[in-house]
């Protein structure tokens, strides 16, 4: 968090292996957003009017990094046992994917392990982490993605989707209207993995 005379805002630092195509997916959907009138962080440019600066951290390597306004709200983490609040976190979620919903499909979403409908990404992430006794079960889960639910999406359409609308990236305003943060995990997928993905948290 950082204190301007905007208020408070957020600065994001790029993770060094993260490509420059993924930054332009992740800025390009927030822009869009903004004359979608939906509840979420709004890009601030840099004085120079750059909205990727580099920024120097110490004396290590600059880093891309952006600049975004602070959505304030209570985490729907707080109030999951409320199910007025979980009809609204879906309503919220469907003018989210409106608002994100474009007429051509983007050119690239860059790369994230992250993304659902390429399980092989996730299967070689774990590779290096000690799962335990749930291993196995994970390892089975994901092939069973690539192998039965993957084909049976067949030809339904993609767009751009949040991809991570976990109960801490999903904020309850004063005014009962749902926002969301981080958009770092978004992916070209069709909506019903933005469902998925939500119901699995």
């Amino acid at each position: 968090l950082v204190s301007s005379g905007e208020g408070t805002l957020v600065l994001r630092v790029v993770a060094p292996d993260q490509g420059e195509d993924r930054d332009r997916f992740i800025l390009s959907l927030l822009d869009k957003l903004q004359g979608a009138d939906v509840i979420c962080p709004v890009l601030i440019s840099a004085t120079d009017g750059s909205v990727v600066p580099l920024l120097r951290l110490g004396a290590h390597e600059p880093r891309r990094s952006w600049l975004t306004t602070f959505v304030p709200g209570t985490p729907w983490v707080e109030r999951l046992d409320d199910p007025a609040v979980a009809f609204a976190v879906g309503r919220g979620l469907a003018h989210l994917d409106e608002g994100l919903d474009c007429p051509s499909e983007p050119a690239s979403c860059g790369q994230t392990p992250w993304d659902l409908t390429r399980p092989q990404g996730a299967l070689a992430l774990i590779e290096g982490v000690p799962l335990g006794a749930d291993g196995p079960r994970i390892r089975d889960g994901l092939r069973e993605l690539e192998e039965s639910v993957l084909p049976a999406l067949g030809d339904t359409p993609r767009q751009p989707i949040h991809n991570d609308a976990n109960p801490d990236n999903v904020l309850l305003t004063a005014q009962g209207e749902v926002g969301f943060i981080d958009f770092g995990d978004a992916v070209l997928a069709p909506r019903t993995v933005e469902l998925a993905v939500t119901g699995s948290y």
